[in-house]
């Protein structure tokens, strides 16, 4: 015999499906990893974050045109996920100004400036390996002489 459910529950779970939210608990624990843990954990986590932005980066790269520039491909993949960059090219030797941020790439959670730095760090290494990447603050400075 099938039990029947009784109204005032089902409409206090109607009333509680509409207030609640997906989430991210994948990423709350992530987060609260690389914001709390010790280093040896927030430095396995940022070299994983490398590794998935240069796997990424490789990708990314074998899906654009034969030819195209590293700096377009950056640029592109930049304006996508939402990440701000400039190109700067008043210096002697052009620069990409790229700020630490997760645009939209780790969704609501789980992604504070360190993992960030690392998948963007990862992703530009992928598209040119020779570019020299220097951490200032909130940016990373790319030196596109090399790239």
């Amino acid at each position: 015999m099938v039990k029947r459910g009784s109204f005032a529950r089902d409409w206090h779970l109607i009333k509680l499906s509409r207030s609640w939210h997906p989430h991210d608990v994948a990423g709350k624990i992530l987060g609260r990893l690389t914001a709390d843990g010790p280093p040896d954990v927030v430095e396995a986590v940022n070299k994983i974050a490398y590794t998935l932005g240069f796997e990424d980066g490789k990708e990314f790269l074998s899906r654009m045109p034969e030819g195209i520039d590293g700096v377009s491909v950056l640029e592109s993949f930049f304006l996508l996920t939402g990440i701000s960059c400039e190109l700067d090219t008043e210096e002697l030797q052009p620069h990409l100004y790229i700020k630490k941020e997760c645009g939209s790439l780790f969704g609501d959670g789980g992604c504070d400036a360190s993992i960030a730095a690392a998948f963007i760090s990862g992703f530009v290494h992928a598209v040119s390996r020779s570019a020299h990447i220097s951490d200032r603050d909130d940016v990373l400075v790319v030196d596109l002489a090399s790239a």
